[in-house]
């Protein structure tokens, strides 16, 4: 079953469609383009408290937009101004935003010193051809 299909059949709606494809497509791209590793460092390393594929997950999700793939800081910048009226973690304790911003950009960059690519190399448009494949994966 192709992903399209599955999101027809469970009806998922199409801003989460897109959300999910974009987020998907920059974790491609970075798995793609990490240098140096094997499947068995890989599973050495998640075994030693350093779970990389959690890490590329929280780091992707944070690197889309409801709008387009853009950069971990500027992600972070847009859900501030978006949120700092709605959320009252934001508003009664910016510390604890910063100390989850500080995480993420030190996660990036964990990430990013193991692969091939800078993190300015993944935006919309490097993520294009990767969700157009995507769209047609048999899952």
């Amino acid at each position: 079953m192709k992903i399209l299909e599955i999101y027809a059949k469970y009806k998922i709606p199409p801003q989460l469609q897109t959300h999910q494809l974009r987020v998907a497509a920059v974790s491609k791209l970075i798995c793609n383009n990490l240098k140096n590793f094997s499947e068995t460092e890989i599973v050495v390393k998640n075994s030693l408290n350093n779970n990389l594929p959690l890490k590329i997950c929280a780091c992707c999700d944070f690197r889309v937009t409801p709008h387009a793939v853009t950069s971990l800081r500027e992600r972070l910048d847009e859900a501030r101004a978006r949120c700092n009226n709605n959320l009252k973690m934001i508003q009664s304790d910016p510390e604890k935003f910063e100390a989850a911003r500080a995480a993420l950009i030190n996660i990036e960059k964990e990430i990013f010193s193991s692969s091939s690519i800078k993190p300015e190399d993944i935006n919309d448009e490097s993520a294009r051809d990767v969700i157009e494949d995507l769209k047609s994966m048999d899952i």
